[in-house]
């Protein structure tokens, strides 16, 4: 009854807390999809640390190596030796290479002047990708996947070896 006579005799007023409360839960509602959807982080992360992705129902066969910072003075010999090896067994089996960066943006130079230093050959696709806060771009997306991706941490690379003599063709 007081409902009826408030809609009655205020009428804008009514309308106006109707706004507020509506604005309220729907302010709610994005944030939570604004954080569900998140694909990136402001802390330092390592490797190994999960990634935000999507499957994907059709994908390349793809390398995926991920590193903390894929920065050349930052890089561990380890980390070094997983990308040579990585980028020659792509290069060789025509593999998709993607390298991921957690922590720092990517700068294509590197990869080609580590190429360049090793004398080695990109292979025919290869992409990189970060989900660092720092990044410049558009806002980052989740990482899309599919049944034909393999990942390796720069902390990987008894695992890379093992896995390519087991996929050697």
């Amino acid at each position: 009854m007081l409902k009826k006579y408030v809609k009655k005799h205020f009428s804008s007023l009514y309308s106006l807390g109707r706004s507020v409360r509506d604005a309220s839960k729907n302010n709610k509602k994005l944030k939570a999809l604004e954080k569900l959807y998140n694909a990136t982080h402001t802390a330092k992360v390592e490797a190994d640390y999960p990634l935000a992705t999507i499957y994907v129902n059709d994908s390349p066969n793809r390398l995926n190596l991920v590193f903390r910072d894929f920065h050349e003075l930052k890089m561990s010999d380890d980390a070094h030796s997983l990308l040579e090896i990585g980028t020659t067994f792509a290069k060789k089996y025509n593999y998709h290479l993607r390298i991921v960066s957690r922590n720092s943006l990517i700068n294509p130079c590197i990869y080609l002047d580590f190429l360049k230093a090793r004398n080695l050959k990109a292979p025919e696709k290869y992409s990189f990708y970060t989900d660092s806060m720092d990044r410049v771009s558009s806002p980052a997306r989740r990482l899309d996947v599919g049944r034909n991706d393999v990942f390796f941490t720069e902390k990987d690379l008894i695992k890379l070896k093992q896995w390519i003599k087991n996929n050697e063709k």
